[in-house]
């Protein structure tokens, strides 16, 4: 897979002009959430799913979280300043522990290690989807890895 990669790169010129740049990266994001499209976004209210967001047509967004959330914050902020329909939904201490062993049971039953960081995105993408399945979504969008891709943290 790598070699595929490494190939096709290596007879690939690489832009270094920022103008350059950044106009590539709009159209590739724009084919990437077209071809991608789902009338669900999970939405913290971050760059990665406002961009999601921005880009696409009649779609629900869908929060989760703790009540004082920094995240569910923004995403209510932000889905009422752009007028986006959003459905929340805010966990009790309970709720939430229900969700973490649920999340355990499920890495455990597919051989995947536990650990704060696998349980935390395991609990936050458990409930988003199955908010989003309850409404009869199949697909849902997300913007989980842009930080990885572009350095943001």
């Amino acid at each position: 897979m790598f070699e595929d990669l490494r190939e096709e790169l290596e007879n690939k010129e690489l832009l270094t002009n920022k103008e350059d740049i950044l106009k590539n990266l709009c159209v590739l994001l724009k084919n990437a959430v077209k071809s991608n499209y789902s009338k669900a976004i999970a939405f913290s209210g971050g760059l990665d799913s406002n961009l999601i967001a921005y880009l696409s047509k009649d779609f629900t967004l869908y929060a989760i979280g703790l009540d004082n959330s920094q995240d569910l914050a923004w995403a209510k902020k932000i889905a009422k300043d752009m007028k986006w329909s959003i459905k929340i939904k805010i966990f009790d201490l309970k709720e939430a522990e229900e969700v973490i062993k649920e999340v355990i049971s499920i890495l455990k039953k597919n051989k995947v290690e536990c650990n704060v960081l696998k349980v935390g995105i395991g609990c936050v993408t458990y409930s988003v989807l199955k908010m989003a399945k309850d409404d009869g979504h199949k697909t849902i969008s997300c913007g989980l890895g842009a930080e990885e891709i572009f350095a943001g943290y």
